[in-house]
């Protein structure tokens, strides 16, 4: 998951959240991109456009 909110607490309860299912990311996810484009995405996802919620990292 890409966080551009700076807050670690609100992360590390996130990824509990997902880790335990009592949250689907699913309809959040906006954005997937490979983790070697991990650069790119993280100034898409930096400048918050309404369009892009929550984007991950493929390792495939």
């Amino acid at each position: 998951m890409i966080n551009t909110d700076r807050s670690v607490s609100n992360m590390e309860r996130a990824v509990r959240l997902i880790e335990c299912g009592m949250f689907d990311q699913s309809r959040l996810v906006t954005r997937r991109h490979s983790y070697k484009d991990a650069q790119s995405a993280m100034k898409l996802a930096s400048k918050r456009n309404d369009d892009y919620i929550k984007g991950e990292f493929l390792f495939e």
